[in-house]
């Protein structure tokens, strides 16, 4: 996996996690407060973009990941608390903005509150990217995440185990 490629999906991993800059625009509010509610869950994530697939697997204690379905899993240790500071932290570089929504749908059996928003991209200084979140109108966590570049996040929720 290329260089560029590890670096766009860390970024979209983590802005999936929490959220944006405390100052952000009061349309992006909805986004902001669903993706800082992420952090503190047990959750499975998979990213992908260009064919390759970073899986992680977030517990109370520790983050698992790896980077392609046939690579070992590496442990992490980084509690919900140090992965909300982290991604806040990344995230005041890459605040969310233009905030539009929400489109109502269902996805899986899930009702979902669809927003489009723009974010800066890390890869290309001044860009700002159009990306798409689906957030859980029952439990307002973050559950998709699709960016014009090709990148997809898939969120899914539950009382997961450290993967073997």
């Amino acid at each position: 996996m290329t260089a560029k490629i590890r670096a766009l999906c860390a970024a979209i991993l983590l802005s999936s996690v929490a959220g944006a800059a405390l100052a952000a625009e009061p349309a992006c509010e909805p986004i902001v407060k669903a993706s800082l509610a992420g952090p503190q869950q047990s959750a499975r994530h998979r990213v992908t973009m260009e064919g390759t697939v970073i899986e992680s697997v977030m517990l109370k204690d520790a983050m698992f990941m790896r980077e392609s379905p046939t690579s070992p899993w590496r442990r992490v240790p980084m509690d919900g608390a140090k992965r909300r500071a982290m991604a806040e932290q990344a995230l005041v570089m890459l605040p969310f903005s233009q905030c539009t929504g929400p489109v109502f749908e269902t996805r899986g059996g899930v009702a979902m509150a669809v927003y489009s928003y723009k974010q800066s991209n890390p890869l290309t200084p001044g860009k700002l990217d159009s990306s798409r979140i689906w957030i859980g109108r029952d439990d307002g966590l973050p559950r998709r995440l699709e960016s014009d570049g090709g990148v997809v996040a898939e969120i899914e929720y539950g009382d997961f185990k450290a993967p073997q």
